[in-house]
């Protein structure tokens, strides 16, 4: 293995498909898995047949993509890795607005005080602003 310098560790998963195809399974899994446990779509209990559910799908939406089966334009993976950064990004920015309004003394609730409402325009200002700013 590589020295322990996180970017040589990162370089080295990378070359054995860490985006290509363990994480997206690992997201589309998850996402399904939680869907299924949380909807009782096979009836309550049946944790078994949401693992292999999920598991047979997330594999249908990702082998493809390693064997390059996919059409132009139409690859989950390369969707995915696209969204994520931006998504990413706009949960961030979220979260620090939210800390912004719970450290200047509001709650998070927008209707209902009009200094809560003036608190959370005005953390979300700072947020584009600090955002807008780092991106140029």
């Amino acid at each position: 293995m590589p020295s322990t310098n996180f970017v040589n560790l990162f370089r080295y998963l990378e070359s054995y498909g860490l985006t290509d195809a363990l994480l997206p399974f690992l997201l589309i899994f998850t996402v399904l898995f939680a869907m299924l446990q949380k909807t009782h779509i096979l009836g309550q209990g049946k944790k078994n047949f949401n693992v292999m559910i999920a598991l047979i799908i997330s594999a249908v939406a990702v082998i493809p993509h390693i064997t390059g089966s996919y059409p132009r334009n139409y690859d989950i993976v390369e969707i995915l890795n696209t969204a994520l950064p931006t998504v990413s990004l706009i949960v961030v920015a979220v979260v620090m607005a939210l800390l912004l309004i719970g450290l200047m003394g509001g709650e998070a609730r927008w209707l209902g005080g009009s200094l809560s409402g003036g608190i959370a325009i005005l953390a979300f200002g700072a947020i584009i602003y600090v955002f807008g700013g780092a991106a140029g």
